[in-house]
């Protein structure tokens, strides 16, 4: 093998790493978003059903 195969193989390999680490980040950043969206979203939907269902018994009386 000649140097320059041996330095691209190595720079293909250190893409490889950089991208697969970003991917990692990037992926885990957008799971704990898409948690957080949802923690939210229950909570907004939690209040609306309570508010609901004052609404829905002080109509009954």
């Amino acid at each position: 093998m000649k140097k320059t195969d041996t330095l691209f193989i190595g720079v293909i390999l250190g893409l490889l790493v950089l991208v697969a680490h970003y991917s990692v980040v990037g992926g885990s950043i957008f799971a704990s978003l898409m948690v957080l969206i949802n923690l939210l979203d229950s909570k907004e939907r939690r209040t609306y059903e309570s508010k609901r269902r004052f609404e829905e018994r002080k109509n009954d009386c």
